[in-house]
């Protein structure tokens, strides 16, 4: 367990980061349970929405990079603290990536 941080300003940017990560992961995922079920019945409807929501996961992914961006600028991390923004940054690439994908299926 890690020790908590003397800086109330980082830890409530990492919070932040964790919340915007975690809701983007649980986007795609309900976008791709919804791409499966569209599938299995053939509706195309629900695959044009699939597409539509890519959009959502791609704002979020921006938001994230403001976030990191913003914390770079206010408070300055330490290495511990910056290479967790960065880890969180490359998780919402992924997330992005993700979500393009399932656009294209």
């Amino acid at each position: 367990m890690s020790s908590p941080h003397t800086l109330s300003a980082v830890e409530n940017e990492l919070m932040a980061l964790n919340a915007g990560i975690s809701n983007m992961g649980q986007l795609v995922q309900h976008q791709l349970a919804y791409l499966l079920e569209a599938l299995r019945h053939s509706d195309s409807d629900a695959l044009s929405a699939v597409i539509t929501r890519d959009a959502e996961v791609d704002a979020d992914q921006g938001e994230i990079d403001e976030q990191l961006v913003g914390m770079l600028a206010r408070i300055q991390p330490m290495a511990r603290d910056l290479g967790v923004g960065l880890a969180a940054q490359r998780v919402a690439l992924e997330l992005a990536c993700c979500g393009g994908h399932l656009k294209r299926i």
